[in-house]
């Protein structure tokens, strides 16, 4: 066993160097490692998560009204303008998808809709984008064939190996 200095404390105590490789023998004790998570006395963003999921367990549900039930899976989010403290009042449950449209900052949105504006999709207007011969060899690949065998069909190869 190896000795190491505690992070929080300083106390002297011993690990086994696989732990010390890992970068899991910061902490002498529990307390300390808690401890370590308060910064200027209040508790961090990930020691706050921590707590929510321990004491409610996994969020189970999306809580916005305007969900389009996309997501299977469901996060717990900080309320906006509400203090990042041990409190159930200051967090809502979302789906993943609204929780990530929730976190976007307005200033992000508005410079994404802006790049976008002018842009049209490549095929947006334009007839038969694929040729018949092409899609032809992609619908015998999709039935099973192999794509050397669907090449060999006279006509789709014709246009794939010109």
């Amino acid at each position: 066993m190896i000795e190491t200095k505690c992070q929080k404390c300083e106390k002297v105590f011993k690990v086994f160097p696989a732990r010390l490789r890992r970068g899991m023998a910061k902490f002498c004790r529990r307390e300390c490692y808690l401890l370590s998570r308060l910064v200027n006395g209040k508790t961090t963003y990930v020691a706050v998560h921590l707590w929510l999921h321990k004491k409610y367990g996994k969020a189970t549900r999306c809580e916005n009204p305007n969900c389009k039930k996309i997501s299977k899976k469901f996060e717990y989010s900080q309320l906006k303008g509400r203090p990042c403290d041990k409190d159930i009042k200051n967090f809502w449950q979302l789906c993943k998808s609204c929780h990530s449209y929730y976190d976007i900052k307005e200033d992000t949105l508005k410079k994404l809709s802006e790049s976008h504006k002018n842009q049209k999709a490549w095929h947006k207007g334009k007839k038969n984008v694929y040729s018949k011969k092409l899609l032809k060899h992609w619908s015998l690949v999709r039935r099973g064939l192999k794509i050397s065998e669907a090449s060999k069909n006279r006509e789709v190869s014709e246009i794939m190996f010109k």
